[in-house]
């Protein structure tokens, strides 16, 4: 996997799924659904990585922001983060554990309106209780 990811904010993650799939050569990694409605798909056009998320996130000027996402390792994840911030950068989403997506995220924008999202993805090691 390339560490650099595309991030596209959409109202419909299926619709925009069938528009990439039909327009380019698209890989779908995995879609993420919640109440048969799709949250989020990692894939790649032209073997790029992108991501589409269907969670509106504004910018300073009003319109959808680009995130670019960073694969960066458990260690680098927090003091990236913390680096960040004491360079003026505005945090969004602070460090945190989704155990069921197997991932640690944080998001920050930076003084020039970029939003950059860290993830480190694990293999939990326990397995849920019945």
């Amino acid at each position: 996997m390339k560490a650099l990811t595309i991030t596209l904010f959409v109202d419909d993650v299926r619709s925009a799924l069938y528009f990439y799939e039909d327009l380019f050569s698209v890989d779908v990694a995995e879609i993420h659904t919640e109440d048969g409605i799709e949250l989020d798909a990692s894939m790649t056009i032209l073997d790029y990585p992108f991501q589409l998320v269907k969670r509106p996130v504004l910018s300073r000027r009003g319109r959808d922001a680009i995130v670019f996402t960073l694969d960066v390792s458990e260690e680098n994840l927090d003091a990236l983060f913390d680096a960040a911030l004491e360079r003026d950068a505005k945090p969004i989403n602070y460090p945190a554990v989704y155990l069921d997506a197997g991932v640690k995220v944080a998001l920050f924008e930076d003084p020039f309106g970029f939003q950059w999202r860290l993830r480190t993805q694990f293999q939990p090691s326990f397995t849920p209780e019945d």
